[in-house]
């Protein structure tokens, strides 16, 4: 058995075809913790991969979160004895780099404890054949009695349905096939001797080989230090377009897929936490500021003076002001709204008209979008989106 764990060091955490639940049955409820390769969710969900690159992003993640939560509320049955539990999908998320995890929980009307539970996964039909389920069922334990073993099966689309019976203290128990006793099969037929799980060693086998490939995708180089020296890099980022800054990183500084988004990820939260509530900021804050007296309270840490001038500059109310400040205190990026222009400014803006277009008409040419953002920011003092929008409606004019 041990040549199975002779496998390639570059396993995926969560290979697709492999898949693990915990169940734990306490009282009368049940809860479960499925996880899953995201890979697997591409081919559940049809068109979930918006941007056709193979990855299942946290954007295209929340586009899907009702049809994957009903997809997976259907694939997943409990029955507490002959009773079905009702029960909701409370909570999707991303875990590692290559993995989701869902959680749900059942509320069985039967009085507790329960004697017996039954699982079936209608979802295993939709993963494809070859397909295996690690399951891990835990009964918690009643008043003065010591901790039940965990009972451990692997399911597939072929033994799909499984009854759990409470663990007696001192008996060992055993997963018992959901389906119903033929009338013809003898009351007394002694048990067949066990024979050892062949997809169990398997299952296992697989398992040691994602966790040597996941210790050797950890050891690659990520390279995060050189995003915050990268302005370019750090604007697609403060912009939200996580895939252009991934695809930015991999051209300036190679790598893969998962290294280059491990690094993007790492960027992000380190330029989120660049600044605390209520304190003076270090550096240049993330929202691009083009007033020196509300960017001097904020560096100070000077909250209702801050929203004073918000509000002075962008004629919105004390709660929108309120919470765009507190907003670019906590660091967070924030889009503001456009002032009202008055006519000297209108009249600054067409003597800018001449410096502005040539240059920036030579780099919507040459491709260079983020070049062309950074000048149109330069040369009009306008803030980040306003400049964004503004190259991006020069780009539809040019063709």
């Amino acid at each position: 058995m041990l040549a199975l764990l002779v496998v390639p060091t570059s396993a995926r955490a969560h290979e697709a075809g492999l898949s693990r639940g915990i169940y734990r049955v306490d009282a009368a409820i049940v809860t479960a913790e499925l996880s899953l390769a995201r890979a697997e969710i591409l081919a559940l969900i049809p068109g979930a991969d918006a941007d056709a690159d193979g990855v299942l992003g946290e954007f295209e993640l929340l586009a899907i979160d009702a049809p994957l939560r009903r997809q997976l509320a259907a694939g997943l049955a409990v029955l507490g004895g002959a009773t079905p539990c009702p029960g909701a999908i409370e909570r999707v998320v991303f875990v590692e780099d290559d993995g989701l995890r869902c959680e749900a929980r059942f509320t069985c009307p039967a009085a507790p404890p329960l004697p017996t539970v039954t699982l079936r996964w209608p979802l295993l039909a939709h993963l494809g054949p070859g397909h295996r389920h690690l399951a891990q069922v835990v009964f918690a334990a009643g008043p003065g009695e010591p901790e039940p073993q965990p009972i451990d099966v692997v399911v597939h689309a072929r033994r799909s349905a499984l009854t759990f019976r409470r663990p007696t203290p001192g008996v060992p128990d055993a997963p018992q096939a959901a389906a119903p006793r033929s009338p013809a099969q003898p009351a007394a037929t002694p048990p067949a001797p066990r024979v050892p799980n062949v997809w169990l060693w398997i299952a296992l086998a697989s398992l040691a080989a994602a966790a040597l490939g996941l210790r050797a995708w950890r050891r690659e180089p990520v390279i995060a230090s050189a995003i915050m020296l990268d302005p370019d890099i750090q604007t697609l980022v403060h912009m939200g377009d996580l895939i252009g800054a991934i695809g930015l990183y991999q051209q300036r500084h190679g790598g893969s897929t998962l290294v280059a988004r491990k690094a993007i990820d790492q960027a992000s939260r380190e330029l989120s936490q660049e600044t605390t509530p209520g304190s003076p900021i270090p550096g240049a804050p993330l929202t691009i500021i083009n007033d020196s007296e509300l960017d001097a309270a904020l560096r100070a840490g000077q909250k209702i003076a801050a929203i004073k001038r918000y509000r002075e500059l962008y004629n919105v109310g004390l709660k929108d002001a309120k919470d765009a400040v507190e907003a670019m205190l906590a660091g967070q990026p924030v889009e503001h709204p456009a002032p009202a222009a008055s006519e000297p400014a209108a009249q600054l803006q067409a003597q800018l008209q001449p410096q502005l277009q040539p240059e920036l008409d030579r780099l919507i040419a040459a491709g260079q979008k983020i070049m062309a953002i950074k000048h149109h920011r330069t040369i009009t003092g306008q803030g980040l989106k306003e400049s964004k929008d503004a190259v991006e409606a020069r780009m539809l004019e040019l063709g």
